[in-house]
């Protein structure tokens, strides 16, 4: 069965859950979203992963699954 984009989200939604649980902020913050991708930019700067490549190939696949 396809994937659909509510099962995308919900994969969202694991993500930022653990990783609320991981840094013991609440869930609901505003800042969650925030802190997580900042924390993946360092990331990626420590892996030599080239993230502004990666963010510009996440809007690709996001609009081709926005259907």
């Amino acid at each position: 069965m396809p994937r659909t984009n509510q099962d995308r989200a919900d994969n969202g939604d694991i993500a930022l859950n653990a990783y609320a649980d991981h840094i013991g902020t609440p869930r609901g913050d505003d800042s969650l979203l925030c802190d997580l991708l900042a924390d993946l930019r360092h990331w990626a700067k420590w892996n030599k992963v080239d993230i502004d490549n990666a963010w510009a190939m996440s809007g690709t696949h996001f609009n081709a699954e926005d259907k």
